[in-house]
């Protein structure tokens, strides 16, 4: 291994550690990477969210699981013409989660998945039409992610923080980083 090789994999497992000593103090962050990667996406496409909510489920007292919810502002019918952006939409929560929590986006995934493919039995796609437009969503849903993966996080830094961000929060943080 090369000296350059063995720097790299030493700032990696660096930066592992951090990430779990992260995720140890924020149990949420994960589920707060999820709903912001939607609302982001949403956003993205023009679809403006209303607000973004995590909550704790429990049993017998003791939290189990945070799940989250992004409302956006107008609920539509989901046509042929408009099933593109919404799948986009859903699969970018699963790969923004992927950041901070690879095993955890795994389940949300498949999740997402299902969620899209009962979205498309009510436009008549098939399984085959289904599975691909799933897949092509997934990497274009990634990409944005990629591109766009600081300005996620800050919007899953307030959601994790408050539990819950307004609309007009989340484009205040996508505008400032347009400028």
């Amino acid at each position: 291994m090369s000296f350059g090789a063995s720097e790299k994999l030493t700032e990696h497992l660096k930066g592992r550690v951090r990430l779990v000593e992260d995720l140890q103090r924020k149990p949420d962050l994960p589920m707060a990477m999820h709903e912001a990667g939607q609302a982001f996406a949403y956003e993205y496409c023009n679809i403006r969210v209303d607000r973004c909510v995590l909550e704790s489920r429990t049993v017998d007292g003791e939290p189990v699981q945070c799940v989250g919810i992004t409302e956006p502002v107008i609920k539509f019918e989901i046509a042929k013409h408009s099933l593109w952006l919404e799948v986009v939409c859903i699969m970018a929560g699963a790969a923004a989660q992927h950041g901070v929590d690879e095993l955890g986006a795994v389940d949300s995934a498949v999740r997402d998945m299902q969620r899209a493919t009962e979205i498309t039995k009510h436009v008549g796609l098939n399984l085959e039409q289904t599975d691909e437009l799933i897949v092509e969503a997934s990497k274009a849903a990634a990409k944005v992610m990629i591109e766009n993966i600081a300005t996620v996080r800050k919007i899953a830094d307030v959601l994790e923080q408050k539990k819950r961000i307004e609309g007009y929060e989340i484009r205040r943080i996508m505008a400032a980083r347009a400028r």
